[in-house]
């Protein structure tokens, strides 16, 4: 995270509600299916092949990420993660792949 000495002027506000109190789950989950299906029809913007609802885009990647078998780390991070492994003694971890010459490096 950046360091700023000036104000950024932004918050975050969380809020839990329970769907449930107010109407049956099962008539919410069709009346989101439908908004979504209505935001997904509606004209594109200009430049635009797909209009994205809240959440899509992080969970078609992580779909991706599943599918093609893991997150691609740099060398420095995966390096950093073998060595807190072995600091701690934990077996059975598996940390990426590491270009060879990293792993020459780590050797040195």
């Amino acid at each position: 995270m950046l360091e700023s000495p000036e104000p950024v002027d932004q918050s975050h506000t969380f809020i839990a509600i329970d769907i449930s109190s107010m109407m049956p789950l099962e008539q919410f989950n069709s009346r989101m299916d439908k908004l979504g299906r209505m935001i997904h029809e509606a004209p594109k913007a200009k430049g635009a092949d797909r209009t994205w609802l809240p959440g899509e885009m992080e969970w078609e990647h992580k779909d991706r990420v599943l599918r093609d078998g893991g997150i691609t780390l740099p060398d420095d991070v995966v390096l950093s993660l073998k060595g807190l492994a072995k600091d701690y003694n934990l077996k059975n971890v598996e940390v990426g792949f590491i270009r060879p010459e990293k792993l020459e490096e780590e050797k040195t």
